[in-house]
Order: structure tokens, then C-alpha cells, then sequence
């Protein structure tokens, strides 16, 4: 990387804030990640570009699968109260100008409730919402520091004498240009860090596994005062598709952009319910007219209407000429229409995966890792499983560091009293020490080096995005709008079979309450085929192609 302008001051100039884990991006996903660590005594500290939520649509939907993540944090009670549960399931629909014609139901009541966890499809939700409720609880740790207006410019591997650095000449443009972070919405934390006590009674906030060899993390942001500089063990990039943390590592973000349209999202007051009889989930299947109509929470809440347009079309005449004219076609209710519109937001669609999530003690997380189109609502929801996963790997690699230390410290020869002890009562039960060794040997997590455990990790979950998240949004967004003769035969049976396989509905929803254990290993190459085997026993009945035509992720 190059180095720091000659005019601007060295980092040993200037006070240097440190940390064990940076994360860079407040969104869910970095928040959820820095809530995770902080549980387990972990100092983070959090840097994000812009200074509130962002208010524009974005994911609202979250599966069973991620809200077991959720009350293993003590997220679950709040998410619950904040949103609306979905016990309809999805409902596949014409458009209201072709006369609304039900096409197939997924329902939630053909599954027997003792066969899932959740006896609901998932929870409606703003991410924005999420996203306060989530910084709502991190700001309860005092070792957790967020940095408001702290923009990421780079960062630099290896000993803290090397300095940070501006990756200008390393940028790699992302094709939407959106913008690089999510954000929440408080204001700075305040107080200095404290040592935490994890539930075991371990305090592993003075455990940094860069203090025996140097290596760690220089990292270099931008704020109101100013260029900031930072320490860390490890980085994590969790600032969305347009990551600037990825394109300073200059890796390929491999993949396509969906050509033929661009992808509009919209929140609106309108009662669907009322007016239409909508479920909390609704599909539209037209060449045309396509869109997805859906909650984004409890009522008063506004709904969710998303839909495609052609990419000729300007953002001006989206909003002026478009918005209104879909808007008309796919609206139940009397006429003149009567909504109030909250906001709109057009943006382009990808399929696209990074081509690795590590570099060093530098990670991925989230859409900085992976980008795809939004139906379905499989994107964010793979991102928190990214950071369930990735706060696994860390939490543990802190946890044997401090066992590590903890031993050298306490190593001693046993006394009289303990060799007695030892030799004449075998069946007593086993000393912690003992129990650590057995539970080491039972966990092959243990015996990983922590650069090994992260490769691991980098691995696995981008293969769980390639062999489940891309091709599966890909398949819901072919549903729901292509006119290849294929897929519009595949979709016929598709549909049948939800009106009339019992089966295909336990599938779906035992696939939704996957289980994601706190052991990393099973978060891993099981999970991931046990999903996929459920989705692919489902899309075999309806032979649906899994890329369009033309097309392949090069990831």
C-alpha cells in the first residue's frame, strides 16, 4: 500500500485509540457482531461513515434461522415487540390490473408446530429499526466505543511502527456505487472501555494475541477533526456491497449485475389488508408488473413495495412517471388512489461474492462480503449469520489465548496434598484444567490456530452464500418475472405443488429454523448442505433453472 502523505502527521505524532476488534460499519450486521464480542469481554470499537440510520428501504424480513442468532444475545424480546410476526407465509399473486388472481400460498398452518422451532415464517422489521434496537443494547457495554462521521480510508498490516495508508490508487469501483456503510442512529458513545467478565468468569479483554509477535492492524479513518488513527488485533468489514474496506484489499467482487432492470424499493402507508385482502408476504408474478408487496411491522407500520423498471429509464421519471403508474397497476382498493409515500429508493441488483474474506487479520463480513438481489430477503440474513459465525471464531481465539496464559502463569509442580488427592480418588469428578483438556479434545475447534480457525471461516461462509444464498434469491427473482418458456413451465409446478403437497411447506419451513450451533464447526460445511439439500429436494419438483440464461457467478 502506499504510505501516508509526507504533510500529514505519523500516527506515533498522534494519540492512537485501540481496540481488539475494529469493525468498520454500524449497520446490523457490524452491530451485531460487536454486541456478540462485547458479551464474551471483548474490547471493539466501531467506526461508521454517517451519523444516523439511513432511512432509505432496505431488508425488512428476518427468518427463524437468524432470530435463534438473535436470542442467544438477548436481541429476540425486543425484535419480537418491534415487529410483526408472519403466521400467513408468502402468498404468490397476480398483479391487481390482471385481476389479482391467487397463484399459490406457502402456509405456515400445513406445518405441524412441533416440527419447527418458530410457528411462523419469520419477523417484519425495518432494518433501521433492527439496527437501533441492536445499538440500543451495545450501549450498554462499556467495551464497546462507536465512532460517529469516522469514515475508513485504510489500514495496515503488522507491527504498530507501520503506518496506515491512503488506498486511492487501489480503489475498485463497485457498478452501483452505493453507499459503502449502514448506520445507526445514537449518538458517540462516551467513557473509556472496562474490562467485561464473560459468563464463565473469565475477563479476556487483556488478552491480545498481537502483543507476542507485533502483528495486528494499523487502521487510518477520517472524521469532522480530522484524520483518526486506530490499533487493532483484527479488522472487520461490515460496510455493505460498496465496501471500502474489500476495495482497499483490491479484491475482486466476482459476479454480474442484473441487466434488465434496476430495482426499486418503496415503504408507503396503504392498507393492503383491508383493501385487498394481502397477506404480511406477497409475491407479484408478471412479465411486467412484477414486485413484492410485503409488512415491514406491526400495524401503523408502512408496507414494503418493491418492484423492477427498465434501466433506460431515468431516476427522475422513476419517481415522477413510474412510481405512479405501477403503483396503479398493482394496487387493490378504490379509485382515485390514496397513499401516502415515505420514501423510495432505486438501486441496481447484484449477484456478486468477494473472492476471498480474509486477508491476514483482515475480514469480511456481510454484503462487504457478498451482494444479491433482494427477494427472498436472503441477504441480510446471510449477513448476520456471517457474523454469528465470525464472533464465534473470534470469541474462541481470545478464550484460548487466555487459557494459554492462564496456564503458563499457573504452571506448577502438584503438591503432596494433589499427588495424594490424584493417586487415591480416580473417580473423583474432573478439575476445570481437566475438563478443558477433554472438552479440547472432544472440539476440533480447539486445536486450530487462529489464522487456520479464520480460513476456515472465510471458506465456509462464502460457500455457504455460492451453494445457497445466490442461487436460491437467484430462482425467487426468476419466479417471479421471466419469460423463459423453462422457467414459466417450472414455475406451473411450483405452484401446483404449494396448492397441493403438504410436503413442500414442512421443507420450506424446516429450512427457515435451520439450526446454527454456537460450535463454529457446525456453523459450517453441514449446515450448509443440510440447507441446501432442503431447497434442493423443493426445486426439483419444479426443474428451475438456478442462473439466468447467459449468466454465471464467477465466484
Amino acid at each position: 500500500m502506499t504510505t501516508l502523505h509526507p504533510l500529514v502527521p505519523q500516527p506515533d505524532d498522534m494519540a492512537i485509540e485501540h481496540a481488539q476488534v475494529l469493525i468498520v460499519g454500524a449497520g446490523p450486521v457490524g452491530l451485531f457482531l460487536a454486541l456478540k464480542l462485547a458479551q464474551a469481554g471483548i474490547d471493539v470499537l466501531v467506526v461508521e461513515a454517517e451519523k444516523e440510520v439511513l432511512q432509505s428501504p432496505r431488508a425488512t424480513t428476518y427468518m427463524p434461522i437468524v432470530l435463534q442468532e438473535l436470542e442467544k444475545v438477548g436481541l429476540y424480546h425486543d425484535v419480537e415487540q418491534a415487529g410483526h410476526k408472519n403466521h400467513q407465509g408468502i402468498v404468490f399473486r397476480k398483479p391487481h390490473a390482471q385481476g389479482g388472481q391467487v397463484l399459490g400460498r406457502l402456509e405456515m398452518s400445513q406445518v405441524p408446530k412441533e416440527a419447527v422451532k418458530y410457528d411462523f415464517a419469520g419477523i417484519h422489521l425495518g432494518q433501521h429499526v433492527l439496527a437501533g434496537i441492536i445499538l440500543a443494547h451495545c450501549q450498554r457495554w462499556k467495551n464497546i466505543r462507536i465512532r460517529w462521521n469516522c469514515r475508513f480510508v485504510g489500514a495496515r498490516q503488522g507491527p504498530p511502527s507501520a503506518s496506515a495508508s491512503h488506498p486511492e490508487d487501489k480503489g475498485v469501483p463497485d457498478p452501483d456505487g452505493a453507499s459503502a456503510s449502514a448506520s445507526a442512529s445514537h449518538p458517540e458513545g462516551e467513557g473509556d472501555p472496562a474490562p467485561v467478565t464473560v459468563p464463565d468468569g473469565e475477563d479476556v479483554s487483556a488478552s491480545h494475541p498481537e502483543s507476542e509477535s507485533g502483528a495486528g492492524v494499523s487502521v487510518i479513518c477520517v472524521g469532522a477533526q480530522g484524520e483518526r488513527h486506530f490499533r487493532c488485533d483484527y479488522l472487520v468489514g461490515a460496510d455493505g456491497a460498496a465496501s471500502a474496506v474489500r476495495r482497499s484489499l483490491c479484491i475482486p467482487f466476482d459476479g454480474f449485475t442484473w441487466p434488465d432492470f434496476r430495482f426499486v424499493a418503496c415503504n408507503v402507508h396503504y392498507d393492503f389488508e383491508a383493501l385487498g385482502d394481502f397477506a404480511t408476504a406477497n409475491m407479484v408474478v408478471d412479465g411486467e408488473d412484477w414486485a413484492v408487496i410485503a409488512r415491514t411491522g406491526p400495524a401503523g407500520a408502512p408496507w414494503r413495495v418493491a418492484f423492477g423498471v427498465r434501466t433506460d429509464v431515468s431516476e427522475a421519471d422513476i419517481l415522477t412517471r413510474e412510481l405512479p403508474a405501477k403503483f396503479e397497476r398493482l394496487f387493490p382498493g378504490p379509485r382515485p388512489l390514496r397513499y401516502d409515500l415515505v420514501s423510495a429508493n432505486p438501486y441496481w441488483a447484484h449477484q456478486r461474492v468477494a473472492r476471498t474474506f480474509k486477508v491476514g487479520r483482515v475480514l469480511l463480513c456481510g454484503d462487504a462480503g457478498h451482494s444479491n438481489n433482494p427477494i427472498g430477503g436472503l441477504g441480510l440474513t446471510t449477513g448476520l449469520l456471517d457474523s454469528a459465525a465470525l464472533g464465534n471464531c473470534l470469541i474462541r481465539i481470545y478464550k484460548n489465548k487466555h487459557h494459554q496464559h492462564h496456564n503458563d502463569d499457573h504452571s506448577h509442580k502438584p503438591s503432596q496434598r494433589e499427588s495424594a488427592d490424584d493417586n487415591h480418588s480416580p473417580s473423583r469428578s474432573p478439575s476445570h484444567s481437566q475438563q478443558e483438556s477433554a472438552d479440547d479434545n472432544h472440539n476440533p475447534n480447539q486445536q486450530e490456530s487462529p489464522d487456520a480457525l479464520l480460513d476456515r471461516y472465510a471458506r465456509v461462509r462464502r460457500d455457504a452464500w455460492i451453494n445457497f444464498t445466490n442461487p436460491q434469491s437467484i430462482d425467487f427473482k426468476l419466479r417471479l418475472h421471466s419469460s423463459d418458456p423453462d422457467v414459466e413451465r417450472a414455475r406451473a409446478v411450483f405452484f401446483h405443488a404449494l396448492n397441493t403437497d403438504p410436503e413442500i411447506h414442512l421443507k420450506m419451513a424446516s429450512m427457515m429454523n435451520e439450526v446454527v450451533d454456537d460450535e463454529f464447526e457446525l456453523v459450517s460445511e453441514r449446515q450448509t448442505q443440510t440447507m441446501s439439500q432442503a431447497w434442493t429436494q423443493t426445486e426439483a419438483q419444479t426443474e428451475a433453472p438456478s442462473q439466468p440464461e447467459g449468466e454465471s457467478n464467477k465466484g
